[in-house]
C-alpha cells in the first residue's frame, strides 16, 4: 500500500507539472515524455505511466494521464484543451516607448552620440530604462569625448559640441540624482572620467561630492577609483587624495584587499595566477595616477610593481600608458617593454605616439643619437609583436622615415660618390628587410614610406635611380602616387640638379592637380621655387608664377616671390661646419642590420606572439651599468629574501644556466590572511611562454632598475628646474628626454646587443658578504624601506 500510495502521488505531481506546462505554452527538455513512462515494481521511484494500457494498483484500473488532468480541473476532454497563450497585446504607447528604448540602444551600438542624446531627451518615461542601458549611455558619453572622429575639426563648432556633451552628462547626473534611473556604479564611473576627460571637472566634482554620501548601491570601489583620478587632474592635494584611497579601502574591504596592495604584501604562491575576486584594480590604478601627477615617482612605481605581482600578464593596459604619457622616454621605454614582455598588448595608437617620439629624439648632428632612435624602433615592434600587437603601415613608415633620414644627418651631403653609393645601397638593403618583415606579420608598405625613400634615399641620396624603383614597387602594390608623392619627386629632382627632370615632375604634379580638378597650392609653390633654385632654373619658377598667378590665393603671392628673389637654398654654418664620421655611420648601420636579422631569424617560423622564455630582450633604451647591476643568482637570492615572509636561499641546480630568460620557480610560503590561490595547477605561463614565478622575479629586477632610473632623472629634472628659474626662463616638463645625451657615451643599445651585455653580466665577480649587504641596502632604499 504504501508503495501504491507513493506511486500515486509522485504520479499526480507529475501530471500536475505537464499541466502546468501546457497551460504556460511551452515545454522543457527537463521532463520526459510521459507516454514513454513506464510503472516498475522494481524501480518505486521511477514512476511511469502508459496511455495505451492501465495498470492495476489496489484493486481498481488506475486512470490514464489525460483522463487524470481533466478530471482534477472539474472539466470534460471536449470543454479543455492545452493552448498556448500569447501575452497581452501591450498598448499604444508602450509599444512607442519599446520602439524609442530600441532606436536608443541602436545608436549607443553605432556610437552616434548626437542621435543619442536626442532619443535620450525623448524619452519622457524612463521607467522602461534599466541599469545596463544606462550604464551604456554613460559609455557612450565617455567614448565620445575621446573620438576625433565623432567631432568637428573647427574649434568653434568644437566647443559648441563639447558644451553640448556636457550638458548631456550633467543631465544624466541630474537623473540619478533625482532617480529618474536607477543607480549603476560602473555608468557612475564613466560619468566621472567623462567630465575628467572632456575639462569640465567642476560638474564631475560636484558629482562625486553627492555620491560619496550615498549607500553602497551608487557608490562602489571603482567609483572611489575615479573619483580619485578626477580630483588628481584638478590638483587636489596627494594626501587628500591618499586618505580618500585609505578610506575605500576600509569601505570595501573586500578580500583583504589593503593587504594585497600594500606594496611589502607576500603571495602564497609566486608560480600561480592569483585567483582572489575582489581585488580592486581600478582604485589601484586612481591612486597611480594621482601620484604621477604629483611628482611622486616612487609611489607610483611601487604601485605598479603591486599590480605587476598580483597579475603579471593581466594588468590593465592603462598602468603603463599612464608612466608613457608623464616620464622621461628611458623609463618610458622600459614601462612599455615590461608589458610586452609579459603579453599584454597596449592599445595600438600608444604605440604609434610613442614611436614617433623616438623618432623624435633623433639628432641630425649625432650618429649614435640617430640610431638609438631607429633600433630602438626595432626593439619596441618586435617586442609589440611578440606580445599579440598589430603591427600597423604607419609604424612601417615611421621606422622607414627614420632609416632613409641617415642621408640627412649633417655632413652626408659632402660624401664621395662611392661612399654615398654604399650607403644608399646599406639604407635601401634594411628598407627592403623590413619590409619583408613587416609583410610576414600581415602589414604591406603604404604610400608614405614610398614617399619617404623618394625623398630621403633619391633626393638627399643623390639617387635616381631608386625614384623609378620605389615607384614601380607603390605600384606593383596597387598604390596610386598622390600630391605628396609627386611633391616628394619634384623636391628630389631640385637636389638631383636636374632641370629637365625638375620640369618634367612639375608638370605631371600640376596634371594630378588638374586631373582632381585642384590648382596648386602654396605648399605645391614653394616646393617648385626650391627644387629650381637647386637646379638653376629659377627663371622658368617665375615663367611659370606670372602664367598661373590668377589661380594662387594672393595671401600666397608675396611668399612665393619672396622665394623667387633668394639667392638660393642657404645651407646652415653648423652643417658646414660638421665633420661626419662616415665609418661610425656604417657601423651603426651594421648594427641595424643585425637587429633586422635577429628578428627575421625569431619570425621567420613563427611570426606574431613570440616565446620571450627563450630570448634574450633589450628591457632598457641604453646598456646602463648601474648600483643594482647584481649577478643573477645574487638577485634571486635576494629576491627570495625580501618576496616572502621565510627567506630560504633558493640556490641554482647542477646544470642550471644563470640566464636572465632561464625559467626560476622561487620558494613559496603563506601569507597572514587565508590561502585563496589555486596550488592544484601546474606553473602557468604567460601567453609570451614565461612562467610567471619567473616573470614575476623578471619584473622585480626591471622594477628595481626603474626605481634608480626614475631616482636619477628627477634630480636632473630639479636641476635643470633650479637652472631655468635662476634664468627666469620657462622650466621643462616633468617628461622630458633627461639623460638621453648618455647616448654619445655608451653608444646605441638594440637586439643584437643583448647577448654580449647579458656574458657580460654572467661573468662578473663572485658576490662577497659586503657586496650583498650593500645591494640589500640599495634596494630597499629604492623601495622607501629601512634596512
Amino acid at each position: 500500500m504504501l508503495a501504491s500510495g507513493l506511486q500515486r502521488t509522485q504520479l499526480e505531481l507529475h501530471l500536475h507539472r505537464r499541466w502546468l506546462q501546457a497551460f504556460l505554452g511551452t515545454t522543457t527538455r527537463s521532463y520526459a515524455t510521459i507516454s514513454k513512462l513506464r510503472i516498475r515494481k522494481d524501480e518505486p521511484t521511477k514512476v511511469a505511466v502508459s496511455q495505451s494500457s492501465r495498470q492495476k494498483t489496489s484493486g481498481r484500473a488506475f486512470p490514464s494521464a489525460k483522463t487524470l488532468k481533466f478530471r482534477r480541473h472539474g472539466l470534460t476532454q471536449n470543454q479543455w484543451e492545452p493552448t498556448t497563450q500569447s501575452p497581452p497585446e501591450p498598448d499604444a504607447a508602450t509599444k512607442a516607448l519599446l520602439r524609442q528604448r530600441e532606436h536608443l540602444r541602436e545608436a549607443v551600438a553605432d556610437l552616434r552620440i548626437w542621435d543619442l542624446i536626442r532619443l535620450y531627451d525623448e524619452l519622457k518615461d524612463k521607467s522602461i530604462f534599466n541599469r545596463h542601458d544606462f550604464r551604456l549611455v554613460a559609455q557612450c558619453l565617455h567614448l565620445s569625448c575621446r573620438r576625433a572622429t565623432s567631432r568637428s575639426s573647427d574649434p568653434r563648432q568644437r566647443r559648441e559640441e563639447t558644451d553640448q556633451l556636457v550638458a548631456f552628462g550633467e543631465k544624466l547626473v541630474g537623473d540619478v540624482k533625482q532617480g529618474v534611473v536607477e543607480p549603476n556604479g560602473p555608468a557612475h564611473v564613466h560619468l566621472l572620467g567623462f567630465f575628467k576627460e572632456v575639462g569640465r571637472r567642476d560638474p564631475g566634482i560636484d558629482f562625486w561630492t553627492w555620491l560619496v554620501s550615498q549607500d553602497e548601491s551608487f557608490v562602489t570601489v571603482d567609483v572611489y577609483g575615479a573619483a580619485i583620478e578626477l580630483l588628481a587632474v584638478t590638483g587636489a592635494p596627494l594626501a587628500e587624495l591618499e586618505e580618500l584611497y585609505q578610506q575605500a579601502l576600509v569601505r570595501f574591504p573586500g578580500n583583504f584587499a589593503a593587504y594585497h596592495l600594500a606594496p611589502d604584501a607576500f603571495l602564497s604562491n609566486r608560480d600561480q595566477a592569483v585567483r582572489l575576486p575582489g581585488i580592486p584594480m581600478s582604485l589601484l590604478q586612481g591612486i597611480l595616477t594621482a601620484r604621477l601627477l604629483h611628482g611622486d615617482t616612487r609611489n607610483a612605481y611601487l604601485a605598479l610593481d603591486t599590480a605587476l605581482r598580483l597579475y603579471p600578464d593581466q594588468t590593465p593596459p592603462r598602468f603603463f600608458t599612464l608612466f608613457l604619457e608623464e616620464r622621461p622616454l628611458t623609463e618610458a621605454y622600459t614601462v612599455l617593454a615590461i608589458a610586452c614582455r609579459a603579453g599584454i598588448v597596449v592599445p595600438v595608437n600608444v604605440v604609434k605616439a610613442f614611436q614617433s617620439k623616438l623618432r623624435e629624439t633623433s639628432d641630425p648632428f649625432s650618429t649614435s643619437r640617430h640610431s638609438l632612435a631607429v633600433r630602438a624602433q626595432l626593439s619596441l615592434l618586435f617586442m609589440y609583436g611578440g606580445a599579440g600587437g598589430r603591427l600597423t603601415q604607419n609604424m612601417l613608415t615611421e621606422f622607414t622615415i627614420s632609416v632613409t633620414r641617415f642621408l640627412r644627418l649633417a655632413g652626408v651631403s659632402s660624401l664621395e660618390t662611392a661612399q654615398m653609393q654604399q650607403l644608399v645601397k646599406d639604407i635601401t638593403n634594411i628598407v627592403r628587410n623590413a619590409i619583408a618583415i613587416f609583410v610576414r606579420f600581415g602589414t604591406a608598405p603604404g604610400l608614405s614610406a614610398f614617399n619617404s625613400i623618394i625623398n630621403n634615399v633619391g633626393g638627399y641620396g643623390r639617387s635616381k635611380e631608386v625614384i623609378g624603383i620605389a615607384l614601380a614597387d607603390a605600384q606593383a602594390l596597387g598604390l596610386k602616387p598622390n600630391e605628396v608623392t609627386h611633391r616628394s619627386i619634384l623636391t628630389a629632382a631640385g637636389m638631383l640638379g636636374e632641370r629637365d627632370f625638375v620640369v618634367d615632375s612639375w608638370e605631371r604634379l600640376m596634371y594630378a592637380r588638374h586631373e582632381a580638378k585642384q590648382s596648386a597650392d602654396g605648399t605645391d609653390w614653394h616646393t617648385f621655387v626650391k627644387a629650381a633654385h637647386l637646379a638653376d632654373c629659377v627663371d622658368l619658377a617665375r615663367r611659370e608664377f606670372e602664367a598661373l598667378k590668377d589661380s594662387i590665393s594672393v595671401d600666397q603671392h608675396p611668399n612665393i616671390l619672396a622665394a623667387l628673389e633668394q639667392s638660393g637654398v642657404q645651407t646652415s654654418s653648423a652643417e658646414k661646419s660638421n665633420s661626419l664620421d662616415v665609418q661610425a655611420v656604417f657601423a651603426e648601420l651594421e648594427k641595424i642590420n643585425n637587429d633586422l636579422q635577429m628578428i627575421d631569424e625569431q619570425t621567420k617560423h613563427r611570426p606574431g606572439v613570440q616565446d620571450f622564455n627563450s630570448q634574450q630582450l633589450p628591457m632598457t633604451l641604453l646598456f646602463y651599468r648601474t648600483g643594482i647591476d647584481i649577478p643573477e643568482t645574487t638577485a634571486i637570492e635576494l629576491y627570495d629574501e625580501l618576496s616572502t615572509e621565510q627567506a630560504p636561499t633558493r640556490q641554482l641546480e647542477d646544470g642550471e644556466e644563470s640566464r636572465t630568460d632561464a625559467s626560476v620557480s622561487p620558494p613559496t610560503s603563506t601569507p597572514p590572511v587565508p590561502d585563496t590561490f589555486d596550488r592544484s595547477a601546474p606553473h602557468k605561463s604567460t601567453q609570451t611562454n614565461i612562467p610567471l614565478g619567473r616573470l614575476r622575479f623578471d619584473n622585480w629586477k626591471t622594477m628595481n632598475w626603474l626605481l634608480g632610473q626614475s631616482a636619477a632623472n628627477d634630480q636632473a629634472y630639479l636641476r635643470l628646474v633650479d637652472k631655468a628659474i635662476a634664468a627666469g626662463t620657462v622650466p621643462p616638463q616633468r617628461n622630458a628626454n633627461i639623460n638621453i645625451d648618455d647616448v654619445d657615451e655608451v653608444g646605441s643599445y638594440g637586439l643584437s646587443d643583448v647577448i654580449e651585455a647579458d656574458e657580460r653580466a654572467a661573468s662578473q665577480h663572485v658576490v662577497s658578504e659586503n657586496d650583498l649587504q650593500d645591494w640589500r641596502k640599495t634596494i630597499l632604499a629604492l623601495r622607501g624601506k629601512d634596512s
